[in-house]
């Protein structure tokens, strides 16, 4: 004798109605955009990102870590999405671990050049924080160059471990 599984039609149609209602939610879930880099010997790198709950005018600060102390800093607002700025924000000897932070809001992205790392950080409409952490390569000066395009308001800063 073959067993059965019995189930009530309204039910079918209830679970199939969750199912299909469930994966037009996900499919229309906004993914959280992740930030980018590569680094030309493989080293490693951390990335973590810290999203706000809700979306302001106001950046998520950003401050040097215990134990760590800034290096540089350098913040300012984008208003035409046409733009792009290229600036560099000095050079240093990474002596000990380091790291780059990133906060931005906006349409657009920075991208941040610390020798052989290249990260880029998407700048979505609601705030984000960024913070990737590199491995020290002393007695090597490193230029440090930030581009930023589109209409968004940034904020960028360099810290080392003491």
């Amino acid at each position: 004798m073959k067993t059965r599984l019995c189930i009530p039609g309204s039910l079918c149609v209830l679970l199939l109605s969750l199912l299909i209602a469930s994966g037009f939610i996900s499919a229309c879930s906004p993914v959280a955009q992740t930030p980018s880099f590569s680094h030309a010997s493989g080293a490693s790198a951390t990335a973590t990102t810290r999203p706000l709950a809700t979306a302001t005018s106001t950046l998520l600060p950003l401050g040097a870590m215990p134990g760590w102390r800034v290096i540089f800093e350098k913040q300012d607002t984008i208003t035409n999405s046409a733009d792009t700025n290229l600036l560099s924000l000095g050079s240093f000897d990474p002596e000990k671990t380091f790291a780059v932070q990133a906060s931005c809001q906006g349409t657009g992205r920075i991208t941040v050049d610390v020798s052989i790392y290249h990260m880029t950080f998407p700048c979505p409409s609601s705030t984000f924080a960024y913070r990737n952490q590199m491995a020290p390569a002393p007695g090597k000066q490193t230029d440090v160059l930030v581009k930023v395009q589109g209409a968004i308001t940034w904020h960028v800063l360099l810290e080392m471990e003491n």
